[in-house]
């Protein structure tokens, strides 16, 4: 069984999707059916991937890149998505060379839309670690290994760095209630750091599960 992630965008896009917000999933109203669609089929990759109906699962993840692209555009963090599934099928069916395509392909993507410390950012990088390790490719692999645990301390400082501007929010707007005649400009604090908070749910469900 792949170890190789899977995620879990199910739409969105340009005139297709607006191009502003990568996590805008908005279409206009004469794409919304095939956006449903889109999702849909997203949820029978799921389930046949579960079923271990693997030929059928990987035929109906290629038909949803094709829809993705087509409703979505091809540089939207939904058509990753479909490009990471695509590939993981790939790899299971030891077509290496696609799947190597298809992870880079999707992590370029996903690092110019999300950074390169996002959790599915570096959930790619553990396909591509995943997939070399496969291909008995142990220099790619451990360069793959090094940027992804970089990215990964990275992520860990800046969530930390998060909780330590909360905490001193937190604690400044206590001051401030029992010193009111003092003020505080805690909207300036936020400045300090530039970041989100993430949980390890949004690394993705692991295809094995």
């Amino acid at each position: 069984t792949s170890n190789a992630f899977f995620f879990d965008f199910f739409g969105g896009g340009e005139e297709k999707a607006s191009t502003a917000d990568p996590h805008n999933l908005a279409l206009p109203k004469h794409l919304e059916l095939q956006g449903l669609e889109c999702g849909k089929m997203g949820q029978r990759v799921r389930q046949l991937n579960a079923e271990r109906k693997f030929d059928e699962a990987r035929r109906v993840a290629q038909e949803r890149l094709t829809l993705a692209e087509s409703t979505y555009g091809k540089e939207r963090l939904v058509t990753a998505t479909c490009l990471n599934d695509v590939g993981t099928f790939a790899q299971m069916f030891r077509d290496f060379d696609r799947a190597e395509a298809l992870f880079e392909q999707a992590s370029k993507m996903q690092r110019k839309l999300l950074g390169d410390t996002h959790p599915h950012s570096i959930a790619t990088l553990q396909n591509l670690m995943s997939l070399y390790a496969a291909k008995g490719d142990q220099a790619k692999h451990d360069a793959m290994e090094d940027a992804r645990l970089k990215a990964t301390d990275q992520l860990v400082t800046a969530n930390a760095a998060y909780e330590e501007l909360i905490t001193k929010r937190s604690t400044m707007a206590d001051m401030y209630v029992e010193s009111p005649a003092q003020t505080f400009n805690l909207d300036s604090k936020s400045k300090e750091v530039q970041t989100f908070k993430v949980s390890a749910s949004e690394m993705g469900t692991q295809a094995s599960e």
